[in-house]
C-alpha cells in the first residue's frame, strides 16, 4: 500500500526486488546515466520533516543551475519538481535553456561543417604523403676549383712553307706548318686553316699565299728555285779551260760558260756526254776539250759532231776517263743545263 504525498505523488514504491526506490530518483537516474547511484539515498524511511524529504537536486538552485549549464538534464527537472514554483517562470527558463540548447546544437553543427569545409578546401597537395628520402651525401664544395675561364682567342699566326720549291710544284695545305698566338699567351700549333688558293710554282717566280684560321691570317712568300734560262745564263761566269783545269777547286759548283766545238758525242737513253773543245789555236781549229753532260730533257736541240756551242752548266771538277787508245786523261767536266748552238 503506497501513501500518497502531499505532491500528488507516491511518497515512495519498494522495488520488485526490496529495494526502495523514489520515482523521482529514476527518472534522474535515467537522465543522469547512473550518476546518482543508490548510496545518494538514505536506507531508512523517509521522515515527515521537509528539510529531510528534499534532495539536493531537487532544489531550485541546482535546477535553475541545469537549466542554464545542461539543458537536456535542467528541463525534465524544472517540471518534475515544479522549480521554480512559478509556472510563469519555469516556462520562461524553459524556452530560454531551449534556446542555450538550440545555440549550442547550431553552433557545433557550423564548426562541424566549417571543419569539413576547410578540409574540403585543402588542394591534395596538402594531403601528407610519405615522401622518399634521399639520404645520398651532397656534393661538397671543392675550395680549390676555380670559376671556368673563357677558351684563349687566337690572335695571331705564322706559317712556315715545307714543300718543295721546284718548278711545277702544286702548293696544298699539306705543306705548311702553322703555329698560333693566343690571348692568355699561350702558343701551339694550328690544324684547322685554310688556303687562298693552290697555286702551281712557275721557274723564277715568287708565289704568295694567304693563310687564314679563325679570323686572323698571314701570307707566305714561296719563291721558285727552279730559275728561267735567262736568269741561269746571266748567274754563269765565262770561264777558260786554263781556269778549270789548274784552278778546278775555285770553280767547283760555281755556273760557268764555254764556248767551243762538238768534238765527239756519246748518247744514252736518258743523258748525253759531249767532248767540247774550248781553246781556239792560232789556224782556226779547237783545242784542249772538256766533258759536258746534259740531261736529255734538258736538250733544246740535238747537238752533232764539229757543231760550234756555248754551253751553261755547273763545274763538277775534274773527270778522268780512258781514251779510245787505252791511255787515261783528267780532264774539266761540266753538268749543262743549256745548249746553244751557234754554227
Amino acid at each position: 500500500m503506497s501513501v500518497q504525498s502531499g505532491r500528488g505523488l507516491p511518497e515512495h514504491t519498494h522495488h520488485p526486488f526490496g529495494i526502495r526506490a523514489e520515482p523521482s530518483c529514476a527518472i534522474i537516474r535515467i537522465l543522469t546515466g547512473g550518476i546518482m547511484n543508490e548510496s545518494m539515498y538514505p536506507s531508512g524511511p523517509r521522515t515527515d520533516n521537509p528539510a529531510d524529504q528534499e534532495r539536493f537536486y531537487s532544489r531550485t538552485w541546482f535546477v535553475v543551475l541545469m537549466l542554464i549549464v545542461f539543458p537536456p538534464v535542467g528541463i525534465p527537472l524544472a517540471w518534475v519538481f515544479s522549480k521554480p514554483g512559478s509556472k510563469g517562470g519555469r516556462i520562461a527558463l524553459t524556452v530560454l535553456s531551449a534556446c542555450i540548447l538550440a545555440g549550442a546544437l547550431a553552433g557545433g553543427s557550423g564548426a562541424e561543417k566549417s571543419g569539413q569545409s576547410a578540409e574540403t578546401a585543402q588542394p591534395p597537395a596538402a594531403v601528407e604523403q610519405e615522401v622518399p628520402i634521399d639520404r645520398t651525401p651532397a656534393p661538397q664544395p671543392n675550395a680549390a676549383e676555380t670559376p671556368e675561364e673563357p677558351a684563349p682567342v687566337l690572335e695571331s699566326i705564322d706559317a712556315a712553307y715545307t714543300g718543295s720549291t721546284e718548278e711545277g710544284t702544286v702548293v696544298t695545305d699539306a705543306d705548311f706548318e702553322v703555329t698560333g698566338t693566343y690571348s692568355d699567351g699561350s702558343a701551339g700549333n694550328v690544324a684547322d686553316f685554310t688556303l687562298d688558293a693552290e697555286p702551281t710554282l712557275a721557274a723564277g717566280e715568287t708565289t704568295t699565299v694567304t693563310i687564314e684560321a679563325e679570323g686572323v691570317s698571314c701570307s707566305v712568300d714561296i719563291a721558285c728555285t727552279t730559275v728561267t734560262k735567262d736568269q741561269f745564263i746571266e748567274d754563269c761566269s765565262t770561264v777558260t779551260y786554263e781556269d778549270l783545269a789548274r784552278n778546278e777547286s775555285d770553280w767547283t759548283g760555281e755556273n760557268v760558260c764555254v764556248y767551243g766545238q762538238v768534238i765527239q758525242v756519246t748518247e744514252d737513253a736518258e743523258n748525253t756526254m759531249y767532248r767540247v773543245s774550248i781553246s781556239p789555236t792560232d789556224y782556226g781549229g779547237w783545242d784542249d776539250p772538256v766533258i759536258v753532260l746534259i740531261d736529255n730533257a734538258d736538250l733544246e736541240d740535238r747537238v752533232l759532231e764539229d757543231d760550234i756551242v756555248t754551253v751553261y752548266g755547273v763545274s763538277t771538277g775534274l773527270y778522268t776517263y780512258t781514251t779510245v787508245l787505252g791511255a787515261s786523261q783528267t780532264v774539266p767536266s761540266i753538268l749543262a743545263s743549256y745548249i746553244d748552238i751557234d754554227g
